[in-house]
């Protein structure tokens, strides 16, 4: 469930730090300093400065953790979980993992299908405190080797929902070797794994995230976030926690979607015109982060605080497993967040 907007955050992200390292190295070009002397730091500098250091170095970090643990050990391959951290350059969340390859193969690891009762290869198995998430992993680990990683998690649509504080992590790994046939895969490698956080999992939306719908065995929550103006490729996306209470695994369909009876489109790279709007794999008694970005459509009409923008959901494959049978649940309206 890669969102189409995340390249062009990291995108502009990354161009903006190669701007800024670009003016730094013009203006040391042009001005000249002569230190004829060392500087002398007192002792208080010194230590204020550590702990500056110190304050950033905690900023950096979970005010919680994972505390050292096997998350797997069967066929000759050993997963330990080994801690929480959190990028320093971007903000994900990352579960650090060892693996140990005790084989005769070399072997590559990746997190397996959100669906594991079904064959579809779609999405990540991995959810923070019950909510899935996009996730980046994969780990090279040669016959006879340990490899150090980890495992990343997008969090950012979670935050936004208002789930900041991770308790629980559960997941599943893919576990292939060079020829991506699997050798542990499911049921075989899921795990739940529990944090330092005192209370219980944050499993409650904010207060602008309102049920918007339930019918057909899932429950929408959702609103529209407006376009960052601070960034120009932005346009604004719905938010929406999509919750599967069928009791079997489902997918639910954004579809039409509008802003003012004006239907999001874009341009087929194979030719014709497209409606925006993803498909979504869910679990039974889980929920899943859905963001639509309108950045993916040519024809966005100007968007107001008054504006009514909408979208048509359907589902398939709830209570019978049917994923050809669709069943239209309804059109939702999303509030626009302040």
């Amino acid at each position: 469930m890669k969102k189409k907007v995340l390249t062009l955050l990291l995108a502009a992200v990354m161009g903006a730090s190669v701007c800024a390292c670009g003016s730094s190295e013009k203006s040391g070009g042009s001005i000249s300093v002569v230190q004829t002397e060392p500087l002398e730091s007192s002792e208080e500098d010194a230590e204020g400065g550590a702990e500056a250091d110190q304050d950033t170095e905690e900023d950096t970090a979970p005010d919680y953790d994972v505390e050292e643990q096997v998350l797997l050990d069967s066929e000759g391959i050993k997963i330990t979980a080994t801690g929480l951290s959190i990028n320093e350059f971007h903000g994900y969340l990352e579960l650090n993992l060892s693996v140990e390859n005790q084989t005769d193969t070399d072997i590559g690891i990746g997190t397996c299908s959100a669906q594991i009762d079904i064959p579809a290869g779609v999405g990540n198995y991995v959810y923070l405190n019950g909510y899935q998430v996009d996730s980046s992993i994969l780990i090279d680990v040669p016959a006879h080797s340990t490899a150090d990683d980890t495992c990343t998690f997008y969090w950012d649509d979670l935050k936004e929902a208002g789930i900041e504080e991770i308790g629980e992590i559960e997941l599943a790994f893919n576990i292939h070797d060079s020829d991506y046939n699997d050798i542990l895969t499911g049921e075989q490698t899921k795990c739940t794994i529990r944090t330092t956080l005192e209370e219980e999992p944050d499993t409650e939306l904010s207060d602008d995230m309102p049920l918007l719908l339930d019918a057909g065995g899932w429950q929408i929550y959702g609103k529209y976030v407006p376009a960052d103006e601070e960034m120009p490729e932005d346009k604004g996306h719905i938010l929406a926690v999509c919750r599967n209470v069928s009791g079997s695994s489902a997918q639910l369909h954004f579809s039409e979607i509008a802003v003012d009876g004006t239907v999001l489109t874009y341009e087929a790279s194979i030719g014709g015109t497209l409606n925006i709007g993803d498909h979504y794999y869910e679990n039974p008694e889980h929920a899943v982060i859905c963001s639509e970005y309108f950045s993916a459509a040519d024809n966005v009409p100007e968007i107001s605080d008054s504006s009514v923008i909408t979208a048509v959901l359907e589902a398939s494959g709830s209570e019978t497993g049917d994923y050809s049978n669709v069943q239209t649940l309804g059109t939702v309206t999303f509030p626009i967040a302040e």
